[in-house]
């Protein structure tokens, strides 16, 4: 009797050239938002034809539409902001060094929502799979660790967990959104549970 193995994928996929190209040409002004669109559209469906030819029964849609996997709430959101004195974070690498480095782009107001996080790519992931498909949102618990910045976000959110509160408050509301039009999964990205295990990030 044969062997039954469970296959499921994270719900990214690199960029095909097509996207990276026609992403670039819409950053120069060569080419129209609706451009862009098309050639996501054309990635997407490939995605989806290669998910279905491999064997894989739930679907994604690649998260071709995202500049990063964070940037569907940073874009959905008016309130933050480009900073030219990032908070400082320090990296440690395969260097004897760490590497000071910072976050250019933090909270620097109430956010206000704009726009639902993932309205455009669920329906299309819908209308186009086969079967049962699956949304990815980014944990609620990263944002504050990476965008609240002492002297610019405490002005209107007095500590991380206030704004993480405020956070956590649009990533349930999309959640909400998602189950209730029938998403079969919903699938939350990079909890960074292990941060806890760590006093300083505790």
């Amino acid at each position: 009797m044969g062997e039954a193995f469970k296959a499921d994928q994270l719900g990214s996929f690199l960029r095909p050239m097509s996207v990276k190209l026609a992403r670039a040409a819409h950053a120069e002004g060569r080419i129209s938002a609706e451009a862009l669109a098309e050639a996501e559209d054309e990635a997407i469906l490939d995605l989806i034809e290669r998910q279905r030819a491999i064997g894989i029964d739930v679907y994604s849609d690649g998260e071709v539409r995202r500049s990063g996997f964070q940037n569907d709430l940073m874009e959905s959101v008016d309130g933050y902001v480009q900073t030219d004195t990032p908070a400082p974070r320090v990296w440690y690498g395969s260097g004897d060094q760490p590497v000071a480095q910072g976050n250019s782009v933090v909270v620097g107001a109430k956010l206000q929502q704009r726009r639902r996080l993932t309205e455009a790519q669920v329906s299309f992931l819908r209308a186009h799979t086969p079967g049962a498909y699956k949304m990815t949102l980014p944990s609620a618990n990263q944002f504050p660790a990476l965008g609240f910045q002492p002297g610019v976000t405490d002005r209107f959110y007095a500590s991380r967990s206030e704004l993480l509160q405020e956070i956590a408050g649009i990533i349930k509301s999309e959640v909400t959104a998602l189950a209730d039009e029938g998403t079969p999964y919903i699938q939350i990205d990079a909890p960074r549970y292990s941060y806890f295990v760590d006093p300083k990030w505790r």
